[in-house]
């Protein structure tokens, strides 16, 4: 008995939603948000539509995702300022190093930015972050001024 399918045997193989994205953002970049479709970026980044739903319910979380990596960054940061420094010095610090990229990530966060900019409607899908962003700012203002 012999199978005449061409699906691999063993076990899937990962996806790198980082290298995923990237396609995604190229795409966008060159052709224009609206003009490609999540089937084009499963296409292109090699990948099925299935496992790309799964990684990214929507267009618009291919381009958000690096907003988490931001925030992660920042509120660790903002974690780690010293109790003696000001809300506003502290909050300058962590936005820095929320904001410096590494390397291996510059690209995207180049095609993510032009991508954003060439689409207004794209604005909304980064409010969730922002609004959680937000939430963490208040907090520690508070806190580090004595809820005043």
């Amino acid at each position: 008995m012999s199978s005449t399918s061409d699906r691999p045997t063993g076990r899937p193989r990962t996806i790198d939603p980082a290298a995923v994205s990237l396609v995604a953002l190229r795409l966008f970049d060159e052709q224009g948000f609206d003009a490609v479709s999540m089937d084009d970026v499963a296409t292109a980044a090699g990948v099925s539509r299935r496992s790309l739903f799964r990684l990214f319910p929507s267009k618009a979380s291919l381009v958000w995702g690096g907003l988490d990596e931001f925030a992660v960054r920042f509120t660790d940061e903002l974690r780690l300022r010293p109790a003696s420094e000001s809300a506003w010095v502290a909050l300058r610090a962590a936005y820095r190093v929320g904001a410096t990229f590494p390397d291996d990530s510059i690209e995207i966060t180049r095609h993510r930015l032009r991508v954003i900019r060439a689409n207004p409607s794209l604005e909304r899908g980064g409010e969730a972050a922002s609004t959680a962003l937000t939430g963490v700012i208040e907090l520690f203002v508070a806190e580090r001024d004595g809820g005043s």
